[in-house]
This record gives structure tokens, C-alpha cells and sequence, in this order.
């Protein structure tokens, strides 16, 4: 055996190892021209219920985007009431199978049956207008004369205006309830909430809103004005934001809810201004407030809501904690990041038994 070539067939291995460890770990992508790995397939599960008087077959797991189909089986005597869930769907009389519209997350669809002779089956298909709008419930199969119930859910930052049929306004409760009396598609309208942009400026200066409203999700823009001899103290409100100096503009961050900008001004010469950013951990703990513009020196009031079941813990900055009061006040000297802490409440059960009897634990 040639020792050299044996070597040389070993580091040619190695090599081609760590060339492919490279490209699985590497930040800055490949130099090959290989195609892109496929997108992982999203599998939803669909259970089902079925009441007294028959049955629905097992429950099953689909591919997003894909439907589902179970056959429904009657006792004697019994008929279809109603086959609800998954969004609804279509039945096939003559092999007794209910079809869902595309699945697009885990859901159940129910089976209902009533005593007594088979009625007309009517689909009621229940959509929302748009994708981002909201969802709704309800939709399916109902055998003439029961009463369906259709419930429309907005989206945050959308509110539910209608149900339509045919573009034809039918209701404006979002919870729908009528009788089966015939086919029918029902779509549900929603729209995105629109908040005004509410300004407040204190005694040396004027704000100026660019528009009177903004959408959901977009940001605000107003232009900030000194009177002569006075220069910005503070911006602040609608979550805090950025200020351009070039053009005397503070921008929000998005806005999300009926919010206040207000802005306050100092006689004199004008000092730096820094940014004062509140975060919270995470989203469901709680909400802060005193977030914006600061100029050197001048007081910072920041306020943390807990929300229902949580408490808050502490003000932290790049991980230490400067402060464990839920309303910290402070003077602006840099620009600051700092994150509101929560714990979700904790509860001691305590067990008391009778005689007679004990209680475990």
C-alpha cells in the first residue's frame, strides 16, 4: 500500500468534510449554484366530534392548504342535523362525505343529528372580505330550519363593519344568527381602525400633524416649532419616537391606538436631545409609557402597566436594573433603552377539609 497516496486520499476526505461543515454553518451563503432546500411542508390537525344519534370518522392530519374529507355515518332513525367547523365545507349526499374547505390551522369539525326524517342540507359559507381583516366561525352544513350562527373576529388593529351577501348589507352584528332556509354565502367586512392624531403643545412652541389620522400600524408625523428664544424641552406620546434636527420633524413609532403627542419648550439656549426608549420583555406582561425625546438635564418620567395577572419586577438597562418602582424618574443625559420587566402572578392554594374526609394535595 503506498503510504503517501493513502495520506493524501485522507486529507482530500477531510477536506471535503469540513468544505461541507462550512456551507451548513457558514453566514454569508455558499458559492455553489445549488438549488435552495425546499420549505418545510406545515401539517394541521383536524378532530373531529360527532353528538348523539351517529358518527364522523377519525380525526386526521393534513398539509396546510389542503382539505379534508370524513364520511358521516347515521344511526336508525336518525338524520343530519348539522356538520359544522374548519371553516366550513360541502357534503356529498350520495357517499355520505363532508369535504372542509382548504385547512389553513388545527381545527374541529362537529357533527350534529336529530331523531326523525332527513330535511334539505343547506352549505352556509361564511368569508371574510380580506385576508388581514378578521376571521370568522360557523360556517358549514344545516339541515333546513336550524338555526345557524355566524361569528365574525377582528384582527387587532381592524373592526368588524359587516355581514354582505351578494353585496348586500344583512347584518351588522358580528355575531349573525338566522334559519336555514336556503344556500348561502355570507362574507364578513372588516376594516383597519383609523386613530387621530391628537398634538399638544406647551407655552414657547407649536406642533404641526402632517395628516389628521393615520392607519393601524403606520406612523405619525408632526413638525415641531420653537417660538423665538425657546428650543424643545420634550417630545413625547404614541409610544415614543425618533426627531430629525434638519427639519424640526418627530416621527412615531406605529401607532397602534388613540395616542397624544405633546411637546414642551424651555427659554434659552439649545442643549443636546436624546432618545429615551422604553421596551417591555415580553409582549403579554404589561405596557410602558414616557417614551421620546428628552433635551439634557431636563426630568423623564417612564410608567410600566402591568397587565390582568402580572406584576411588575424592574426597569433594566443592557440587562442591570436601575430601578425596581414602576414609575421611574430620572434626568436625560444620554439616550437610554430601557426594558420594563414582568412576572406572571402566583397563587397559594390552601386546602381545608371537614371531618370526615381529606383533601390532596
Amino acid at each position: 500500500m503506498n503510504t503517501q497516496t493513502s495520506w493524501r486520499t485522507f486529507f482530500k476526505g477531510l477536506l471535503a468534510a469540513l468544505g461541507a461543515v462550512t456551507l451548513l454553518s457558514g453566514c454569508s451563503g455558499g458559492g455553489g449554484s445549488g438549488a435552495d432546500a425546499p420549505s418545510p411542508t406545515i401539517k394541521y390537525t383536524v378532530r373531529t366530534d360527532a353528538g348523539v344519534g351517529g358518527s364522523i370518522g377519525a380525526g386526521q392530519s393534513v398539509n396546510e392548504g389542503d382539505k379534508a374529507s370524513f364520511t358521516i355515518t347515521l344511526d336508525e332513525g336518525y338524520s343530519i342535523e348539522s356538520i359544522t367547523g374548519c371553516g366550513g365545507g360541502s357534503f356529498d349526499g350520495n357517499t355520505n362525505t363532508y369535504t372542509t374547505i382548504p385547512v389553513t390551522g388545527d381545527c374541529t369539525v362537529s357533527a350534529t343529528f336529530f331523531a326523525g326524517a332527513a330535511t334539505t342540507l343547506h352549505p352556509i359559507i361564511a368569508s371574510s372580505g380580506t385576508a388581514e381583516g378578521g376571521r370568522v366561525e360557523g360556517g358549514g352544513v344545516y339541515s333546513s330550519g336550524i338555526d345557524v350562527t355566524l361569528v365574525a373576529t377582528a384582527d387587532p388593529g381592524y373592526h368588524f363593519v359587516n355581514w354582505s351577501e351578494s353585496g348586500v348589507e344583512v347584518e351588522t352584528s358580528a355575531s349573525y344568527t338566522f334559519s336555514a332556509t336556503q344556500d348561502l354565502i355570507l362574507v364578513a367586512n372588516f376594516e383597519i381602525n383609523s386613530y387621530p392624531i391628537n398634538t399638544n403643545a406647551g407655552i414657547g412652541g407649536s406642533i404641526t400633524a402632517t395628516s389628521t389620522s393615520v392607519n393601524h400600524g403606520e406612523e405619525a408625523t408632526v413638525t415641531i416649532s420653537p417660538d423665538e428664544g425657546f428650543e424643545i424641552e420634550s417630545i413625547t406620546g404614541c409610544g415614543g419616537g425618533s426627531f430629525d434636527a434638519s427639519t424640526s420633524t418627530y416621527t412615531t413609532f406605529p401607532v397602534t391606538e388613540y395616542c397624544t403627542i405633546s411637546a414642551t419648550f424651555a427659554a434659552g439656549t439649545a442643549t443636546s436631545l436624546h432618545t429615551v426608549l422604553p421596551t417591555t420583555a415580553t409582549v403579554e406582561g404589561g405596557s410602558v409609557e414616557g417614551g421620546g425625546i428628552y433635551s439634557t438635564g431636563s426630568s423623564v418620567t417612564l410608567s410600566a402597566i402591568a397587565s390582568n395577572g402580572y406584576h411588575f419586577v424592574n426597569w433594566c438597562e443592557n440587562g442591570t436594573e436601575v430601578s425596581s418602582s414602576a414609575e421611574y424618574t430620572f434626568s436625560a443625559m444620554a439616550d437610554y433603552t430601557l426594558v420594563a420587566n414582568f412576572a406572571i402572578n402566583t397563587y397559594t392554594i390552601v386546602a381545608n377539609a371537614g371531618p370526615g374526609g381529606t383533601i390532596d394535595p
